[in-house]
């Protein structure tokens, strides 16, 4: 069932707003979460890649509002993640869902217990639609 999303939406508006760039921090944790994620963007231009980021953070909080604008690009994100094209290992959600979490903390003035669940809940009600997928 789907639901309003609320806290995670102020939050996000909060960290972009915070000048403390959010998504470039991310891409600093999450690039040290685990050996095999840093290699899988060694020719990325981080510029564009920090924009995607972005756009799948607000597409994520759409699908898991029950959106179908928000569904139908997590669908484009699980299609292209999946193991016959970028092959994206369902394990590795977890290192991107701590990354993301870390780098809210760190750019949220307001973020505690309560943001953070709410995060969690619907970033992996979105991590969960895109791994169903991964071996199809």
């Amino acid at each position: 069932m789907a639901r309003n999303f609320t806290q995670a939406k102020t939050s996000l508006g909060r960290c972009i707003n915070s000048g403390n760039d959010l998504f470039g921090k991310f891409y600093d944790i999450f690039l040290v979460s685990h050996p095999s994620i840093s290699p899988r963007f060694a020719n990325t231009d981080m510029s564009a890649q920090k924009a995607l980021l972005k756009n799948g953070i607000n597409l994520a909080i759409m699908y898991a509002e029950g959106n179908p604008i928000g569904a139908s690009g997590i669908s484009r994100i699980r299609d292209t993640h999946s193991a016959t094209k970028m092959n994206i290992e369902p394990g590795q959600y977890s290192y991107w869902l701590d990354s993301f979490i870390k780098a809210v903390s760190e750019t949220d003035p307001q973020f505690g217990p309560e943001i953070e669940k709410e995060w969690r809940e619907l970033l992996q009600m979105t991590i969960n639609h895109i791994t169903s997928g991964y071996g199809k």
